[in-house]
């Protein structure tokens, strides 16, 4: 199991699912993650999704 970053980003009951034998996949899910995550998107997005109500006015 290699792990993108050292901790938990959060824990959430959610995962990808990816073939089995298809590390070109993985590498790319890894890559995806450590690259949002260091420019501040994944925090980003928490933030507005989960610590705000700035969506609520998009909702019909």
């Amino acid at each position: 199991l290699f792990l993108p970053l050292e901790g938990n980003f959060t824990r959430e009951p959610i995962g990808f699912a990816v073939r089995k034998g298809d590390p070109d996949f993985v590498n790319f899910l890894d890559s995806w993650i450590t690259v949002k995550e260091a420019s501040g998107f994944l925090r980003e997005r928490k933030m507005y999704w989960f610590e705000t109500r700035d969506w609520a006015d998009r909702i019909q």
